[in-house]
This record gives C-alpha cells, sequence and structure tokens, in this order.
C-alpha cells in the first residue's frame, strides 16, 4: 500500500489532498462501520500516515483520494489518533490545528467521509507563501481521456514530455522548450484542480505516448526524447502564477506579428493576456496560408445571397491588427465569426473576388492570445531564457515553484 501527501492547487485554491494507493483485491468502501480485517487495515495505515506526517498539512481538511478516484474530504482531527488511546503529543503542529487534534481519541469506525467540498479558511491561505511550499508535483497522476475513450492515471511528468513533444517541432531551441513545459504544466494543473479530465487528442493541449513518438522519431528517438524530457525537468515544478493564483496560459503557432488581447477572442480582459509585438513571427513557413472557395460555397456558408456578393468591407480592426467587424453584403461578421465559419487559420484575412471564387489570405495561425510557439523559438534563438520569453509574452505573471 502506497500513500501520498500533497499540496495541490484545486479550483485555484491550495488543498491537502492524500492518495492512497492500494491492492485490487481490497475490498474498499466509504463505509469504515464494516467490521472487515481488510478495510479497518486500510483505515488504520491512513491514520498512521496522517499522524506521522501532521506538520506537513496546512489546515483542517484533506481531500481523500482512493487509486484515483475522489472520495470526498475528510477532517484531519478525525485522522489524526493514535491506534490506542494515548493523545498526539510526539509531533510538532501548525499553531492552526493544535486546538483541533489534542486529546483526540477515535476508533477507525468513527472515521467518517463527506462528500462536500473541501474548504480552507481564508486567514490560512493568505498565511502560505506559495513560493516556498514543498511540492512534488513529479509523481502528481493525472487522469487522461485516451481517443478510444478510456481514461488512464499518468504522471505529470510523462504526460507533459508526451505534450511538449506534441506541441513543439523537436529542431526548436532547448529554452523555448522549456517555456512550452511551464505553460502546459500550468495549464494541466489548472484544469487537473477544476476536476477536468483532460483528452489525448484535444485541439488546446495535444498528448503522444512513448510508443508513438518512437514511431515518428525512429533513430533519432534517443536524443530527441532526452531533450523533451530535459525541458520538462529542468522546468521541474515551476508554474506561472498571478495574484496567487495558477495562471491562464493560452498558447499559438504563430502571430500575424503581434499577439491578441484576451478580450478581443474570449470577451474576458485579462490583465496579463495583453497584445505585445511578434513581428518576427512573419520569418516563419506556417505564417501565411490561402483558402480558395467556390462563390456559391461561401455564399452559404455565410448565409447571404450570392447575386449580390459584391460589397466586402472592413469596417474594425483588433489591437492585433485582426479584423474585429467586416460588412459583406452590406451584413456585419465578426473576424473570430468568419474565421470560424470558413475554417481560417486566423482572423487576420483579406477577401479578394474573382469570377467564380472567392479568394481568402490569411496571415497567421491560431487565436493569438498568450504565447507564440514560433515566436518563443525566434526570441530563444536571440538569447532569452525561457523565463524572459514567458515573461514576455504573459506580462505581469510571476513563475514559481509549488
Amino acid at each position: 500500500m502506497n500513500i501520498i501527501h500533497k499540496l495541490e492547487m484545486r479550483e485555484n485554491t491550495l488543498q491537502n489532498v492524500v492518495y492512497v494507493y492500494y491492492p485490487a483485491e481490497y475490498e474498499f468502501g466509504l463505509d469504515f462501520d464494516k467490521i472487515k480485517t481488510r478495510i479497518v487495515g486500510v483505515a488504520e495505515k491512513i491514520r498512521e500516515f496522517a499522524v506521522d506526517n501532521i506538520s506537513k498539512f496546512t489546515n483542517e481538511t484533506v481531500l481523500l483520494i482512493l487509486n484515483g478516484v475522489v472520495v470526498g474530504t475528510v477532517m484531519l482531527t478525525q485522522l489524526v489518533t493514535n491506534t490506542g488511546t494515548e493523545t498526539i503529543n510526539k509531533t510538532k503542529v501548525p499553531s492552526v490545528l493544535e486546538t483541533k487534534i489534542q486529546n483526540v481519541q477515535t476508533n477507525p469506525k468513527d472515521l467518517k467521509i463527506s462528500n462536500e467540498k473541501p474548504t480552507i479558511k481564508t486567514d490560512t491561505v493568505n498565511s502560505i507563501n506559495t513560493s516556498n511550499l514543498i511540492y512534488n508535483n513529479s509523481n502528481t497522476i493525472i487522469p487522461l481521456k485516451l481517443q478510444n475513450g478510456n481514461i488512464i492515471q499518468i504522471g505529470i511528468n510523462d504526460y507533459l514530455i508526451g505534450v511538449v513533444a506534441s506541441e513543439m517541432p523537436i529542431d526548436f531551441n532547448i529554452e523555448s522548450l522549456k517555456s512550452q513545459a511551464v505553460v502546459s504544466r500550468t495549464y494541466t494543473l489548472r484544469k487537473n484542480s477544476a476536476g477536468i479530465v483532460l483528452e489525448e487528442n484535444s485541439k488546446i493541449q495535444k498528448y503522444m505516448s512513448e510508443k508513438e513518438l518512437k514511431e515518428i522519431w525512429n533513430d533519432s528517438f534517443n536524443n530527441y526524447y532526452t531533450k523533451i524530457k530535459n525541458a520538462v525537468f529542468s522546468t521541474s515544478n515551476e508554474v506561472l502564477m498571478y495574484n496567487n493564483k495558477l495562471a491562464s496560459t493560452p498558447y499559438f503557432l504563430v502571430s500575424n506579428g503581434k499577439t491578441e488581447d484576451s478580450i478581443n477572442v474570449w470577451g474576458d480582459s485579462t490583465p496579463y493576456l495583453k497584445s505585445v509585438d511578434s513581428k518576427f513571427d512573419i520569418t516563419s513557413k506556417d505564417y501565411s496560408s490561402q483558402k480558395v472557395i467556390p462563390k456559391q460555397d461561401f455564399c452559404k456558408k455565410l448565409n447571404i445571397e450570392e447575386s449580390s456578393l459584391k460589397n466586402i468591407e472592413i469596417t474594425a480592426k483588433t489591437i492585433g491588427d485582426r479584423i474585429s467587424k467586416i460588412s459583406i453584403n452590406r451584413q456585419i461578421f465578426d473576424g473570430s465569426q468568419i474565421q470560424k465559419l470558413l475554417d481560417l487559420n486566423s482572423a487576420d484575412f483579406t477577401i479578394t473576388l474573382s469570377d467564380n471564387n472567392v479568394i481568402i489570405d490569411v496571415r497567421g495561425n491560431g487565436h493569438g492570445v498568450g504565447m507564440s510557439k514560433y515566436g518563443a523559438n525566434m526570441l530563444a534563438n536571440k538569447g532569452y531564457n525561457y523565463k524572459e520569453i514567458l515573461n514576455y509574452y504573459y506580462k505581469g505573471t510571476n513563475i514559481e515553484k509549488i
């Protein structure tokens, strides 16, 4: 049996989490009153672990996870007791808990589990300096939904290796790979803390298994894998924080020369997701693209009359130089709306009419908010380290170890 305590960001709040891994043959239910030797044995192991590690707990509630399944919360006062009747005095505990655990005398059957969400007192959270927390997420287990629908449990570093390898070209500068590792770790922990199961083939953050990478890299696998692994482990436990919370860390392939303000894409103004210059992106092979669409199909997708297709005018642009509003046949569309309806790479585009077709020239690839992956590599090639790259694209955030 293996029991691990961690401080994790869940729902943007630091919480005590106890992971319990026990053999499959254990019939471990939620009813601690059942008189079964194995059930009592598991409960006692949890209790003994809590007593031995009491100084590591930061408040009075504990989220209990059994074999990867979130069961609920228990009060620490229910956990920290000897198997006999002696009081706990051998371990120094945080002052916030001292009045809670002295002279506690319970039996294993007294341990009750609540399905209520754990809460942490504000004064307790404010007293925690997250930059000084010892939080080893190297062994953090997260759920991952595979393409076949199965959900597996995977270590976060193994997951991040597969993510960085999927999201970044292997020939990119190691500092840009490190920046991707921090961004993806932050995104992963933020989603995991909200109870969201990440997907293997997500459009937001893709993952490839070691087996898939071997098939792609062939004889170069060992060298390439080592490079990616170094990027992940050299930034171990590092995340982007803003106001003591995990930051939102969107990223995309390549900009049109500027990144975009989040309010122009998702309608939310985020202080550290503002437009910045990224003009070095224009040298990327993925910077420009073109789509040719028959006029009939173009008008059908936009639900406009083909016979009157002639008046096209850009009426407003965003701070990131993408189309905010465009008039087509005197009907107003959002630039992002056109991008989605016509499956364009970006909201920065130019429409030209020919005899039977509509020609659309597009600049940039992606939503444009946050870090440009190509831009990160160009900055790395100019001598920026990964911390400077992250500060460039997510201004005002802090890199912290958690």
